[in-house]
């Protein structure tokens, strides 16, 4: 392998416990080509403050922010304190496979024109795992980026960009991702698995899940010639909204979970969750009470 070298920037918010297991992944992997960033957003947990704090190691650079500047201020930090011309994200409750790096850099020098590397992505729980691939369906981008969002990038291709949209404060990737399409941009495939991506609850996606609405008429202003076509905006709103009605249903909140499902169907047909979240607005307190009770029995 040649000197090239590749900056690992971990963003750490309230990550508490996970945060160890973060940077252990980055320490195991079986390259030293790389360089290491911790980035600490304001107004993190104490546990997370903790190990920031603690954590001393040769090969990483510490930076601590006063104030929230949420993941995509925590994520162009750490891009602009990069001295490399490639940088991989890892969010700080997720992990790197141990051969992560090693394959993205290989990637790279058989593809010297790639700006972007992309492969598989793990999903994965205390008690389930999937792994997801690639889509190749750019439809697909109604609704997300087709491969995991941190992906690593030249750092060029971010600059090129623009950067993160200081006006959108969740799904800022998606809207970058966007942008590459946008501009014909390509990257490498690898048949590979690049990243292990934790699925928790309380997340900062579930934290601004109500901000998800006008985040996706933003981002549907910022790509016309994307969103050109009315059944893109069309599959877009709807699955924003599904998603709010379903989310609002899973914590209890019958109400919201109705109001959404029946702004979703604005835009396109019901699903079966849609049938259960009306069946519950109109049952009496006690029934539905007993019916949640129920399903955690």
């Amino acid at each position: 392998m040649s000197e090239l070298k590749i900056t690992i920037g971990i963003t750490a918010f309230n990550c508490g416990k996970y945060l160890h297991d973060a940077i252990r992944s980055v320490l195991d992997q079986d390259t030293d080509h790389w360089s290491g960033l911790l980035i600490l957003d304001g107004g993190a947990d104490k546990k997370t403050k903790q190990i920031f704090q603690e954590f001393d190691h040769p090969k990483f650079q510490k930076y601590a922010f006063k104030e929230n500047q949420g993941p995509y201020g925590t994520r162009a930090m750490a891009i602009e304190l990069s001295k490399t011309d490639w940088y991989y994200q890892l969010d700080g409750d997720d992990l790197l496979p141990k051969n992560a790096i090693k394959l993205i850099l290989e990637t790279i020098e058989t593809n010297p024109h790639a700006e972007f590397v992309y492969g598989n992505c793990e999903h994965f729980s205390n008690n389930s795992f999937r792994i997801k691939t690639p889509i190749k369906d750019p439809g697909a981008l109604c609704v997300g980026p087709l491969f995991n969002a941190q992906s690593p990038i030249k750092i060029s291709l971010f600059e090129r960009i623009g950067g993160f949209s200081d006006e959108l404060f969740i799904n800022a990737d998606w809207d970058f991702w966007l942008s590459v399409y946008d501009n014909n941009i390509t990257g490498a495939y690898t048949d590979n698995l690049l990243y292990r991506r934790r699925q928790r609850v309380n997340n900062v996606g579930t934290e601004y899940i109500h901000l998800r609405p006008k985040i996706v008429e933003k981002i549907i202003q910022r790509h016309p010639d994307f969103f050109l076509d009315d059944q893109r905006k069309n599959e877009t709103r709807f699955n924003c909204y599904q998603k709010l009605a379903r989310y609002y249903k899973s914590i209890g909140d019958r109400k919201s979970a109705a109001k959404y499902a029946q702004e979703a169907l604005k835009y396109g047909d019901s699903i079966p969750a849609f049938d259960t979240i009306f069946r519950e607005e109109k049952m009496s307190f006690l029934r539905y009470k007993l019916r949640r009770l129920g399903r955690f029995v």
